[in-house]
């Protein structure tokens, strides 16, 4: 809530210009259209020149002299703080007790809702609302009724507390007690621009700040991740770790079985090797007895002795119409027709004849 304060400071005529917006203002936050005044410029123009004639004829005409006070003096303008709700009747009222009070009358009065700033952290609208009063210092008799000995700090604060009481506004704190001097207008303005460049600033550093902080938590967050991945990644090599030392073992174990398959075909490859050696020794041998055999049968043909065959055969296969033993190298002889081989029907022809005989 704003609070109630009231600046009186020197100025010229031209303070019209700026209080009814004909001067370009360059620091307006909104259009000008809310403000309001209590005359044109051209009727507070022709105000001030009546009040002027009026004091410099009754004082001329009263002293017989010309008026003493420096036409720099007669103009001052009081800047009042106001809240949003206050009107121009608000300021009217407190003219009249000036005047009353003080002697000061007012030339023109004007209330500015457009001055303010804009605060760069919200982007809200802050507004500065008050009102301006161009008095008139010499009252009707040409007195000059603002004089720095007759109106001391007492008297200051006197206006302050009078001010808030018709504007029925909290009193603002004392300077004695703020140690703070009162900023007009234009040094207002100053010092709202130089705090929202401050602000600027300070936000800027505050968004470099976030910048920094949101690096740094993204390096963090892809620190985490690196770990993460790097476990997993450790994790993974165990595990490939466990399942090679796991083929290695099985490699190993299916090595030595294989080794050991090998070892046995290997020593039943030789026992068939032996068993076939023997084999062969054996074949040979019947070979060579079968060609005993043919010869010595060749040779009783040759001698008509095959009686002598019959006898052969029994006496060298007594098992010739027995099954086949288990070698079964003699009966494989007999079909092998060695022996009949040199045998026909005229020699049975014979054995039959001498058998009669």
């Amino acid at each position: 809530m704003a609070k109630s304060s009231i600046n009186i400071q020197k100025t010229t005529i031209f303070a019209l210009l700026h209080n009814l917006r004909a001067a370009i203002v360059t620091y307006v936050i909104s259009t000008s259209d809310r403000n309001d005044s209590n005359r044109s410029m051209e009727e507070a123009y022709a105000y001030y020149l009546s009040l002027l004639k009026e004091a410099i004829f009754n004082y001329t005409s009263r002293t017989k002299q010309k008026i003493q006070t420096n036409e720099e003096k007669f103009l001052w303008e009081a800047v009042i703080n106001l809240n949003e709700n206050h009107k121009l009747d608000d300021l009217k009222e407190l003219t009249e007790v000036l005047e009353e009070k003080y002697g000061w009358r007012s030339i023109h009065n004007s209330i500015h809702r457009d001055e303010g700033h804009i605060d760069l952290e919200s982007g809200e609208k802050i507004y500065n609302y008050h009102g301006h009063v161009l008095l008139f210092m010499l009252d009707e008799r040409g007195i000059y009724r603002f004089k720095k000995r007759d109106f001391g700090k007492n008297k200051m604060a006197e206006l302050q507390t009078l001010t808030a009481e018709v504007l029925k506004m909290e009193r603002g704190i004392s300077k004695k007690k703020t140690k703070r001097e009162r900023l007009d207008h234009r040094q207002y303005r100053q010092v709202a621009q130089e705090k929202a460049q401050m602000q600027k600033e300070i936000n800027e550093l505050k968004s470099e700040i976030y910048e920094q902080k949101m690096k740094n938590f993204n390096l963090i967050s892809d620190l985490v991740d690196y770990e993460n991945k790097d476990v997993e990644y450790e994790l993974h090599l165990e595990s490939i770790e466990k399942l090679l030392e796991q083929n290695i073992a099985e490699s190993i174990e299916n090595k030595n079985e294989d080794e050991n398959f090998m070892h046995m075909l290997s020593d039943e490859i030789w026992e068939l090797k032996e068993q076939i050696d023997v084999d062969i020794f054996k074949i040979s041998e019947l070979e060579e007895w079968k060609e005993s055999i043919h010869q010595s049968i060749l040779t009783l043909k040759e001698n008509g002795q095959l009686a002598t065959y019959d006898i052969l055969l029994n006496q060298y296969f007594p098992d010739i119409n027995e099954p086949e033993t288990e070698s079964g190298y003699k009966t494989d002889l007999i079909r092998l027709g060695s022996i009949s081989e040199s045998y026909d029907e005229d020699d049975e022809y014979e054995w039959k004849q001498d058998q009669k005989i």
